[in-house]
């Protein structure tokens, strides 16, 4: 690739996403000219306009944009359907490589002609992505293969990309606050390092056996067998495996195949991948996950797989044990323990929102078929938004994998409850990896943390009293109440004052001898008093009636 070309991909890359932020930012001040409505039914046009744009410069450029958009086309949490629908056809619409290139990649791997490699060998491709491609083939001995063949000039594409990313980052960094939601620079060397390794088939191949290994006794998961003697760095031939697209509903239903049970399947795996075992599969877009009559899944596509060490797999298991105990509090505590939180954090608010987003996002059983799915989505991004979660740098794939699998559970059982699906395999996990003793002497420490700051906590409140700074919080309704009935009080005191002082005067003055003006005293007394009788019982009236009155109004009639 020239120059030039490179110059005007990396440009084209860069344009698409200033055009799609520009496109929604500006929302927020085309609206002050337009009618009431418009920035809700506009800004619904541009999901499915610029996701489209981005569809069609990535089938037209290839390479990075491609994986992107499949991630993506996954993402029911951050997407809504419409663009889903558009990002989707992705994973079908990548344009194969020609066949005389695939094979020149064959030749020069094995060092020989395809003829002399296979027994047999299918021209059109079973399936093509953004970095290579697969073939059925016929080995030697009869065995039935999928051949994955690297796309040619794949890796000095994936460096023009990468530098053209670089620079989206940059401009995210200058021109937004995101950096503090996330460490954008080391997202994108850990992105940047584990494509490359993606373009390692020698590697992607010992990420398989060892996915298989940690997969023995789980007998709903079935991963290719490697053929090592078909395998080069350019060329990974695996077992064929049939079945049908994870998200091919229809398939589902003409084979008779339960959606729940698939959905149940799946989030078993990556319990099992992620707190047991600390290696799991980090891509599981609809491209890369297949179903079998029996509801089994087929993992496929193991260059990108992530790790997790094994204190923070404690950490996690703590946190999923915490979850079933319903004890949100230390939850908070093990967050904040592991970078989700910052350490000034308000523990008592966080607990409560943790609190809520677990019983609204992942203990629900309502059917989102039925209610509305983008109100919760609406939600769930608003939540993120107002409280100051972050991902730890290193926590990105795990965040990336499971903000996908939760997408994918969604959409094969909309009313799923995660943790109850969950509970067992989180307890049997819990058990073989966390010790009773380590859970007890968690919850101890705590104990004795809380305990050991009462005193300081007390000197605080101390210090606070004797400087007058001490706040109350009171619901405003109480505060309204409270101000309405003095005010009535203080009203009626005045009235009586009044009514006492004339009275005490016209009784003075008949004394004296000044009959009429003492009558005229007396009327006027009686007059008041009827005044405070009528007002007292039009109140008690409109409280009774409206006993928010009072507080709407913050006046007393």
């Amino acid at each position: 690739m020239n120059n030039w070309t490179a110059f005007k991909r990396s440009a084209t890359i860069v344009s698409l996403f200033v055009r799609i932020f520009l496109s929604f930012y500006f929302i927020k001040y085309q609206k002050l000219w337009h009618r009431k409505g418009w920035a809700r039914q506009r800004k619904a046009e541009l999901f499915v306009s610029e996701a489209r744009r981005f569809r069609e410069t990535a089938i037209s450029l290839g390479g990075l944009l491609i994986k992107l958009g499949q991630f993506f086309s996954s993402r029911v949490d951050l997407l809504p359907r419409s663009s889903l629908n558009e990002l989707e056809m992705l994973q079908d619409e990548v344009t194969p490589a020609s066949y005389s290139d695939i094979k020149s990649v064959l030749e020069a791997e094995f060092n020989q002609p395809v003829e002399e490699i296979f027994q047999g060998f299918s021209v059109i491709p079973e399936a093509s992505a953004s970095l290579g491609q697969v073939h059925q083939a016929t080995l030697r001995d009869g065995r039935l293969a999928a051949v994955k063949i690297q796309r040619p000039g794949i890796e000095e594409i994936i460096r023009i990309d990468l530098l053209a990313i670089q620079k989206v980052v940059g401009l995210i960094k200058t021109f937004t606050t995101w950096e503090k939601y996330a460490d954008f620079d080391f997202i994108y060397d850990d992105f940047a390092s584990t494509l490359r390794a993606e373009l390692n088939y020698i590697e992607e191949g010992r990420n398989a056996e060892k996915i298989a290994a940690n997969m023995k006794k789980n007998r709903h998961v079935q991963v290719p067998v490697i053929m090592w003697e078909y395998t080069r760095s350019r060329v990974l031939t695996m077992e064929f495996l049939s079945g049908i697209k994870i998200n091919d509903f229809a398939g589902f239903e003409k084979a008779g195949i339960n959606r729940k049970i698939v959905a149940r399947h799946l989030l078993k795996i990556y319990v099992s991948q992620v707190l047991v075992d600390g290696f799991f599969h980090a891509d599981p877009h609809p491209g890369n996950l297949f179903v079998t009559e029996k509801a089994d899944i087929i993992m496929v596509d193991f260059g990108m797989v992530g790790h997790i060490p094994e204190q923070q797999r404690k950490m996690m298991l703590e946190i999923a044990s915490q979850i079933l105990d319903q004890d949100y509090g230390e939850v908070v505590v093990i967050l904040k323990k592991m970078g989700f939180l910052a350490e000034d954090v308000d523990e008592e608010l966080m607990t409560r929102a943790v609190n809520a987003f677990i019983d609204q996002f992942v203990n629900s059983e309502q059917d989102l078929t039925k209610a509305d799915l983008r109100i919760l989505l609406n939600d769930l991004e608003d939540f993120l938004y107002e409280f100051p979660f972050r991902m730890p740098s290193n926590m990105t794939f795990l965040g990336r994998a499971l903000g996908t699998l939760y997408g994918l559970c969604l959409n094969l059982d909309p009313g799923i409850n995660f943790i109850k699906e969950a509970e067992p395999f989180l307890k049997e996990a819990i058990t073989k990896h966390v010790s009773p003793v380590q859970l007890i002497s968690s919850r101890l420490l705590r104990l004795a943390g809380a305990v050991l700051g009462l005193p300081l906590l007390a000197e605080r409140v101390y210090k606070k009293a004797d400087q007058g700074s001490i706040r109350v919080k009171m619901p405003m309704k109480d505060v309204n109440r409270a101000l309405g009935a003095n005010t009535r009080a203080l009203r009626l005191l005045a009235w009586s004052i009044c009514f006492a002082a004339i009275l005490a005067a016209s009784s003075y003055i008949l004394e004296n001898g000044h009959t009429g003006l003492a009558y005229a005293g007396f009327a006027l007394s009686a007059a008041i008093m009827a005044i405070m009788s009528a007002t007292s019982l039009r109140t008690s009236s409109i409280k009774l009636r409206h006993p928010e009155f009072i507080t709407r109004s913050g006046k007393d009639l």
